[in-house]
């Protein structure tokens, strides 16, 4: 049995669980963002994660203008990025750090 559901941690804070197909958007606009993110390097909408299942780990879509770091390399703005469970994701500054489970 595949497990339905995925966690995003950010420690020690935060625990977000995720089903197949839902997304969380990450940025400092409490009106466009699912988790509140302040910093001066942070946009609005700073990046998407979506989880796709068990079998396709998630999805990173940077959306800023500042860039967004999955196991300290850049990755391309605006082009979903494929990430495993146990990988890390980095705001610009070191904002926040939060690891996929």
């Amino acid at each position: 049995i595949l497990p339905q559901e995925a966690f995003f941690f950010h420690c020690p804070f935060l625990l977000e669980r995720f089903k197949a197909g839902e997304q969380l958007v990450l940025g400092r606009d409490p009106k466009q963002a699912g988790l509140i993110i302040e910093g001066q390097k942070i946009s609005r909408v700073h990046c998407v994660v979506e989880y796709k299942g068990f079998e396709q780990g998630y999805l990173v879509t940077d959306c800023s203008r500042n860039g967004v770091q999955i196991n300290g390399r850049q990755i391309e703005p605006r082009v979903p990025a494929r990430v495993k469970c146990g990988s890390k994701l980095m705001l610009p500054g070191g904002e926040a750090v939060f690891q996929f489970l």
